[in-house]
């Protein structure tokens, strides 16, 4: 099941591509003034908003509990349930 969702064109065959296209698009949107690289303040400004998402109570701290609530969703089951 994990090599079939990783095969994104089912030829058979994991390509670098396949694996790592989507980190490189969620970078590139990250790399504000496109170097090739983070600084703080880029992640910061993108990312501030899941910190104050999550902070429901807006007491300025994350617990375990509220921090779980920044990851990503998990991948999405196929109807075939393969």
């Amino acid at each position: 099941m994990r090599f079939s969702r990783a095969d994104k064109n089912k030829d058979g065959k994991i390509e670098s591509e396949e694996i790592f296209g989507a980190r490189r698009k969620a970078f590139a949107k990250l790399d504000a003034n496109g170097n090739g690289s983070l600084s703080f303040e880029e992640w910061a400004t993108k990312t501030i908003g899941k910190f104050h998402g999550a902070d429901v109570d807006h007491n300025g701290w994350l617990t375990a509990a509220k921090y779980a609530t920044t990851a990503p969703p998990p991948p999405k089951k196929s109807r075939c349930g393969c």
